[in-house]
């Protein structure tokens, strides 16, 4: 079961990391490159030909970029990706990832700790980077089994993530799924309530990421094996829980 949790989490922190892992924003328009700086994605690919004020935003990017706690971290020909971030922060992310990769949790989860607090000081909560901070912290904490305070942050979380992109944005989503994931994580604590919690969300979500994702994407995927895991424990709950009174 561990196991299986385990995996259920590293999918849900999947391809939201923040650094160089990110599916970048692609803009190749300055009202674009604008909105997505204020909207905090944290990637963008922005080509040379893009303009601001006459100039290429490239050559610009002190004022424009750098100015809105972005940097450019690679050039690629004529393609360049700017990341959400200070260096320091960028470093710290793709550590701590690396650490989780190799188990070595405690240190992920500080520096993830200290990564979420530093974006939550610069960007806001409602920012998209400061999210996905959110997520990979969350992550660590239940791998630890510090299952309350993962809950606890995840809860608030969501409810800013729904506000400022909604229910069906992918941060959103999986926001919503690493939770379900908390509430069942622990079988020997988990009580029936939670168990039910996290069918119905997890059936919630397979039906919403399959309409808006498609059934082709991993995602679905992933959700569907959670159901196969947890769907067997509620019942096996439910067999065991006294029948409510007068049933």
């Amino acid at each position: 079961m561990r196991a299986l949790v385990l995996l259920a989490l590293a999918a849900a922190a999947a391809d939201v990391t923040v650094g160089t892992d990110d599916a970048p924003t692609a803009v190749k328009t300055a009202t674009k490159l604008r909105a997505a700086l204020a909207k905090g994605d944290p990637v963008i690919e922005l080509w040379d030909d893009v303009l601001l004020d006459g100039a290429p935003a490239v050559a610009t990017h002190d004022a424009v970029i750098e100015g809105n706690n972005y940097m450019i971290y690679q050039t690629t020909g004529a393609r360049h990706f700017v990341s959400n971030g200070t260096r320091l922060e960028l470093m710290e992310a793709n550590l701590a990832n690396s650490y989780a990769k190799l188990g070595r949790d405690d240190e992920a989860l500080r520096l993830r700790r200290d990564g979420y607090t530093r974006r939550l000081e610069r960007h806001g909560e409602e920012n998209r980077s400061t999210l996905i901070s959110a997520i990979n912290l969350a992550s660590s904490l239940l791998r630890l089994e510090r299952d309350q305070e993962a809950k606890t942050l995840l809860r608030r979380t969501i409810l800013v993530a729904r506000r400022a992109f909604g229910e069906v944005d992918m941060l959103t989503l999986k926001l919503r799924w690493t939770y379900a994931v908390a509430l069942y994580r622990d079988v020997n604590r988990a009580t029936l309530d939670d168990l039910r919690e996290a069918v119905a969300m997890l059936e919630e979500l397979e039906r919403t990421s399959r309409r808006v994702l498609g059934g082709a994407h991993p995602m679905v995927g992933a959700i569907e094996t959670c159901l196969q895991d947890v769907r067997p424990l509620l019942r096996a709950h439910e067999a065991l829980s006294p029948p409510a009174r007068g049933a």
